[in-house]
């Protein structure tokens, strides 16, 4: 039989309201996720910037300043995806927007 061979068509991707209020809860998870994150290592790179000032031994103080400028480094880059995050966002709102899809289904 020559339809046993060949692939079924599938479905396209049904863009409804829970595949748009879906995508804009992961997309906003996300963003919460990361600024939470980039708080959180804010106050990590204050304490280790403290802990820094209040050392003598040299020794100590450098292990300290490499564990903030690696706190530094994934602060930029937390920052960067945050950027990213929001972009995420308002492509997704304006991807809706010109689909005619109602604002509700984004909240």
């Amino acid at each position: 039989d020559a339809e046993k061979g060949r692939e079924q068509a599938k479905p396209a991707d049904v863009k409804d309201q829970a595949y748009w209020s879906g995508r804009v809860k992961e997309l906003r998870t996300q963003l919460e996720r990361d600024e939470g994150y980039a708080e959180a290592l804010q106050s990590r790179i204050n304490a280790l910037t403290t802990d820094w000032a209040n050392r003598s031994d040299p020794a100590q103080r450098e292990v300290v300043e490499r564990d903030r400028i690696k706190a530094l480094a994934e602060l930029d880059r937390l920052t960067q995806a945050i950027e990213n995050d929001k972009k995420a966002i308002g492509d997704l709102e304006e991807e809706a927007r010109r689909s005619g899809v109602p604002p509700g289904w984004l909240r």
